[in-house]
């Protein structure tokens, strides 16, 4: 916090032990009142109301649908850092671990297939869907032609 040197604003000092502490032409000021005359100094015209919790706008509803097939794609890609995981490691038995995730991604491509076709036509989540499922199947296949050292 910045102090600066001179003089501050007149501001009412409130002091909570004695309510009528703060009176002006023998009335208590509220906050309205304060606000209003703030808002005429700084030149304020326009303010904004704020409108009661229960009548914010909502979004779109995500349906259960897209709920799933967010989730799946979401785990797919996990699958996939864990492919890449095991590719930097190097370890004793890779190939037997590549078989397995190759499998593994084999049924899930089936799966996103399954999600995708149950979004609606104009749904932006189908085309993620398609393209998470596109990447996994083509890495299942590399996994099972061999180009990793595996399968």
């Amino acid at each position: 916090m910045k102090i600066y040197p001179g003089q501050t604003p007149k501001a009412p000092i409130v002091r909570p032990d004695k309510p009528d502490s703060v009176k002006k032409n023998g009335t208590t000021p509220s906050f309205e009142r304060i606000l209003t005359q703030k808002q005429e100094v700084l030149g304020v015209t326009d303010t904004q109301g704020v409108a009661p919790a229960g009548q914010l706008p909502t979004g779109p509803r995500i349906e259960r649908v897209q709920e799933e097939a967010l989730y799946y794609a979401e785990e797919s890609l996990e699958l996939m850092g864990h492919l890449k995981d095991v590719l930097e490691s190097g370890a004793p038995g890779m190939e037997k671990a590549l078989g397995q995730i190759g499998e593994v991604m084999t049924e899930r491509v089936e799966g996103l297939i399954s999600l995708r076709d149950k979004l609606a036509p104009h749904d932006p989540l189908k085309e993620s869907v398609n393209r998470v499922g596109v990447q996994l199947a083509v890495e299942a296949y590399k996994i099972q032609r061999g180009d990793y050292g595996g399968g």
